[in-house]
């Protein structure tokens, strides 16, 4: 969408400052500048209303399966609500991430595994989050209710503050292997908040409105997401 919106801004722009640069020199080089501004205005048209999309660049696919942790259950996507099948499109809260935007119609449950969360040793914070199968993005927000020391994800420095999210992100085709911890002078909570997807959708599902693609982290797989509270203690 941001080329379109800027297209479709830039002939107005050049209407307003083509008067100006006219002005400034009626000689040829107001004349030239003046025939780049009305080129320029036109190629910006063109962008706007052209997809830019062809047979061998084809449109992409964005729809996708997701449901939540409280029964929700939806066909989805990022883009437009023309991916999506027949059914009445209502927006789907992604609590994991701001960024995502999506909209969805009501859809049958579908198996996806859900990463399993551990917990650690007495006065530490050692959050373990695995997935028993190849998984394709895990992303989370965390936020500790307590200050924390020596924070480490996967062995690397971090830092996460108290009463804060932090976002935490894993593209891989692999199973997920995450180990967050550290130490906290006082007992506490870490509240996570996650999506995570695999790969696949099962025959007879609804096709979007393009060819398959992994242009996303979500289109063609199926997702879940939830929260969960992991005590420091």
């Amino acid at each position: 969408m941001t080329p379109l919106v800027v297209a479709v801004i830039i002939p107005f722009v050049m209407a307003l400052t083509g008067p100006l640069l006219v002005a400034w020199d009626a000689r040829w080089t107001g004349r030239a500048a003046g025939g780049a501004l009305v080129a320029t205005a036109g190629l910006a048209g063109w962008f706007a209303a052209t997809s830019g999309f062809s047979d061998r660049q084809p449109r992409p696919a964005d729809l996708f399966h997701i449901a939540d942790d409280k029964g929700g259950s939806w066909w989805a996507t990022s883009s437009s609500r023309a991916e999506l099948p027949p059914g009445e499109a209502v927006r789907v809260e992604v609590p994991a991430s701001g960024r995502f935007k999506l909209w969805g119609v009501p859809a049958p449950k579908l198996d996806a595994p859900r990463p399993q969360f551990g917990t650690g040793s007495e006065g530490e914070l050692d959050l373990r989050v695995t997935t028993a199968s190849t998984g394709r993005s895990l992303l989370m927000s965390v936020r500790p209710s307590v200050s924390l020391s020596g924070v480490q994800l996967n062995g690397k420095p971090v830092t996460l503050e108290a009463g804060k999210w932090t976002a935490i992100g894993w593209r891989a085709a692999v199973p997920v292997n995450l180990a967050l911890t550290g130490r906290a002078a006082k007992p506490g909570a870490l509240e996570v908040r996650y999506l995570a997807a695999v790969d696949g959708l099962p025959s007879g599902a609804p096709q979007g409105a393009g060819s398959p693609t992994s242009w996303t982290p979500l289109s063609g797989g199926r997702a879940v997401m939830g929260t969960a509270r992991i005590p420091i203690r």
